[in-house]
């Protein structure tokens, strides 16, 4: 048919799936009576075949031109509904950086240990995997890694559950050969990843009113001295606001507590990790007219952070009654 060539095979649930570029189809019988295709979905398919991975309890993952699906459903008469689920529409942002003349690369796996769904993408003009974009299947949300030099990857069926990537970069670089996946310290082997957390593109009364952003108000836990990062996108746009991001130490302004390496004993207070609220000014008069916001907050060079909560203050509305200027001044200021 029309829906393009082959582009992924899996067996599962006493059936096969078999993905177009733009259809799925699904191959049952047996050899006594014979085989038969039916149509499943001919708008939605698979660009590429390793990321197509099963997620326990939940179905088929694959990535298709445009977001991440889900074939979920028995596949069978059994009552339970088999249809497809747009997992990726959480993460629109990333998602549009989708190299699709190189998404044929695109690689997966499923981490058991950790209970995710690794799916490592080429974006904007890459024609190498360098997005990793994770979902955690029991929670259903999202998380972004990148620079991981993923080519291909596949989790060991052993107890351990190490997760082995293959990367592509040449024999040049640090980063060539086989990679593993651990939780060793941030500095072994010399690599770390830095926490970064960014919400949904929210929109604040509707799509079309116009809102003008002040101020994020980060409720972390006070690390000290520990920088937390925060950047914000506007209208799902693919560029953030700010060039360079806004650092903040996790502390109570009013009452600073030494930190590490600089109290003295007997002289300094000691206390526990304490909620504390971090204020961001932010301004988007740059930006034009905003209906929409996110906003990411991320660890600075390696730093802790723990995340509780935050509140956005903004000033909603429209003037509705324009007053000329030569009424509201008087004769003489005019």
């Amino acid at each position: 048919d029309d829906g393009g060539p082959i582009t992924g095979m899996r067996a599962t649930k006493n059936a096969l799936v078999v993905f177009k570029t733009r259809g799925i189809y699904l191959i049952k019988g047996d050899p006594s009576v014979g085989f038969a295709a039916q149509t499943l979905n001919k708008d939605i398919g698979c660009v590429a075949p390793n990321s197509i991975a099963e997620i326990p309890g939940l179905g088929l993952a694959f990535l298709s031109e445009k977001s991440v699906f889900l074939l979920q459903g028995a596949l069978e008469n059994t009552g339970s509904i088999t249809g497809v689920v747009n997992i990726g529409a959480e993460i629109p942002n990333q998602l549009e950086l989708l190299n699709q003349s190189a998404s044929v690369r695109a690689a997966s796996a499923l981490y058991l240990r950790d209970k995710e769904y690794w799916l490592a993408i080429p974006t904007l003009g890459s024609p190498d995997n360098d997005l990793c974009l994770i979902y955690h299947y029991e929670v259903g949300s999202w998380s972004v890694r990148k620079d991981f030099p993923i080519d291909c990857m596949v989790a060991s069926k052993d107890h351990r559950g190490y997760l082995f990537m293959g990367s592509h970069q040449n024999t040049d670089s640090e980063n060539a050969g086989i990679l593993v996946y651990s939780r060793g310290f941030e500095t072994k082997g010399g690599k770390q990843i830095d926490s970064i957390y960014e919400t949904v593109s929210n929109d604040y009364q509707s799509v079309f009113t116009n809102f003008r952003p002040a101020h994020v108000l980060a409720y972390a836990v006070g690390y000290g001295d520990n920088g937390l990062n925060v950047n914000t996108r506007v209208n799902r746009s693919i560029d953030k606001v700010r060039t360079t991001v806004q650092t903040a130490e996790q502390q109570d302004p009013n009452e600073v507590y030494p930190v590490y390496g600089s109290a003295k004993f007997d002289t300094d207070r000691w206390i526990a990790y304490r909620p504390t609220v971090v204020r961001y000014d932010i301004s988007t008069t740059h930006k034009g007219p905003v209906r929409e916001l996110s906003v990411s907050f991320a660890s600075a060079v390696g730093n802790k952070i723990e995340i509780i909560g935050y509140d956005l203050e903004a000033k909603v509305g429209e003037q509705r009654t324009i007053k000329p200027l030569n009424k509201a001044l008087r004769p003489s200021g005019r």
